[in-house]
Order: C-alpha cells, then structure tokens, then sequence
C-alpha cells in the first residue's frame, strides 16, 4: 500500500510541475520508470482484467488461456492437439496462481477435482492477442480464435463440478 500512495503522490506533483520547465521532462521520465517497476513488483497481479495467453517454451506446444477478475483467474492449460486439458482456478499473486482447484478427465471421462500445485506464470511467456492473430503458427491462431470458448467450457464445468 505504502508503494501506491508514493506513486499516487509522485503523479499529483508531477502534474504541477509547468510543462515549459526541464524539470516536467525529468518528472515525466522518472513517472515511466516508476510504472515499469511498479509492473514488475505486483506482475500478473497488476494487469487489468481480460483474457490471456500463456506459452510454455520449454514444453513446445504447451499454453495456458486464463481469465482475470480482480484478483481470480478461471483457465485453462492444455497441449495444443492432445487430450492433456486441465480446467482451473485460483487466486493471483504477483505472477503466482495460488490455491488452484482443477477439473481433470478422470476414469471413464468424468471430471474429477483436484488440489493442483501453484501455477508460476513468470516461468511462462506470454503472448499477446494480436501476436496470436497474425500468426501462421496453427497453436496460437486456435488459441486466439477460441479463448472465450475454452474459458466459456472452464467456467460451465466448474458450475457443473461446484454448484
């Protein structure tokens, strides 16, 4: 908290500042720093809410789509053309998803829920959606053409699975 009142306050002073001063071009600056380290203090935690896209380098064809509310993600990991889908929530923290609940295929394809281990996004890259659209790589075009309708399937089978 003490971190936002500076910045709310480092703002009101440099908007004072007279334009035609060398002064409000250093205030300018120092405000643009400010905001990239302010990024990398609260990471995934301080992004506005939507949906994105996550990609494993590690693992080629690895992605996660994930939807933020506040501070709560619905998702969804998958490897793109394989039946490994894991279906999840949680919450964020920096760039941690933390207490995560899964939805698995279990035996004879029914869900079954289960604790998962936190979700590190800062060890994934992501990907934004205009990345995505004008790609010719096939995993990111169906990423991006079907993200609501992934996030859309988590969010029913949660419904579903925790009434």
């Amino acid at each position: 908290k003490p971190v936002d009142e500076n910045y709310k306050l480092a703002i009101k002073l440099a908007k004072q500042i007279p334009s035609s001063t060398s002064v409000y071009n250093q205030a300018q600056e120092a405000i643009l720093k400010w905001n990239e380290k302010l990024k990398q203090v609260v990471g995934v935690e301080g992004f506005s809410d939507g949906i994105y896209l996550y990609h494993n380098e590690k693992e080629f064809d690895r992605y996660i789509i994930l939807e933020k509310q506040g501070n709560t993600i619905l998702g969804t990991r998958y490897t793109f053309q394989s039946d490994d889908i894991l279906c999840f929530r949680g919450v964020i923290r920096r760039n941690l998803v933390e207490e995560v609940i899964g939805i698995f295929s279990g035996i004879d394809f029914r869900p079954e829920i289960k604790d998962i281990d936190p979700i590190d996004l800062s060890k994934w890259y992501r990907i934004s959606w205009d990345k995505a659209s004008k790609s010719s790589n096939e995993a990111l075009q169906y990423a991006y053409y079907y993200r609501h309708h992934n996030i859309e399937s988590c969010r029913k089978d949660f419904v579903e699975q925790i009434p």
